[in-house]
């Protein structure tokens, strides 16, 4: 049976009540300073509340625990991210991808850090193995999208925005208008909403960018993560 405050603090932190999540850790690290999968929120409840140097000293903390887990490197990544640590969060990103090399998740978080580091080649071939690995990521294609974009190849960049439409419309029956912007993702896998929930909210034609964006958020549970990836969309995290 799962902890009863470990429960408690995932359901503050799925309503986004991050200080009484804490409070709530605590009580537990108290009792069970191991307790690996409450390190680990910890560390990224700090980091929502813009405690990055206690986020980093947990994420350390736990990287001693378990050196091998690719989550944690990943996490971690994020949070030197938002330090504009970029050199640190891609070293983390690098490690992710070395543990679990046949997960395309892995490649599309370090295609953002490449990004923000100026390097659309490196970015674009992260993106082109994540989608090789899932061909159905619709925000892989959307990022690379706005890659190609960016680099002056619109037709190849509209293939790929209308890749990652056709795939919106197939699970969830949305499609983005063609006047609307496409904003640049991480994938969520912190989304409270279910599938079920998910599928109540489809459309039969096109979304807004603020729908797109709620979409967004709540696509990604990915069953196999025994933690999830902070939504950074648009430096929400």
């Amino acid at each position: 049976m799962e902890n009863k405050l470990f429960q408690k603090a995932k359901e503050l932190f799925n309503n986004s009540q991050f200080t009484e999540v804490l409070s709530v850790l605590s009580e537990l690290l108290d009792k069970e300073a191991y307790h690996l999968e409450a390190v680990l929120m910890k560390a990224i409840v700090l980091r929502k509340l813009s405690k990055f140097e206690e986020s980093l000293q947990t994420f350390d903390f736990l990287q001693n625990l378990t050196p091998n887990d690719a989550n944690v490197y990943a996490e971690r990544g994020v949070t030197y991210l938002h330090m504009k640590y970029l050199d640190a969060s891609l070293i983390d990103m690098d490690k992710a991808v070395s543990l679990e090399p046949n997960n395309p998740y892995r490649y599309s978080c370090r295609a953002y850090v490449k990004d923000k580091m100026q390097d659309d080649d490196g970015a674009r071939l992260d993106y082109e193995k994540a989608i090789a690995l899932d061909p159905n990521d619709e925000i892989a294609y959307n990022n690379l999208g706005l890659l190609l974009e960016k680099a002056g190849k619109k037709k190849a960049a509209l293939k790929n925005f209308e890749q990652s439409n056709d795939i919106l419309e197939k699970k969830y029956g949305i499609r983005i208008g063609k006047d609307e912007v496409r904003p640049y993702t991480f994938k969520d896998n912190t989304a409270t909403d279910t599938q079920e929930q998910l599928s109540e909210k489809k459309t039969s034609t096109k979304v807004s960018l603020k729908q797109y964006l709620h979409v967004i958020k709540t696509l990604f549970n990915d069953k196999n993560e025994r933690q999830a990836f902070l939504n950074f969309i648009k430096k929400k995290a």
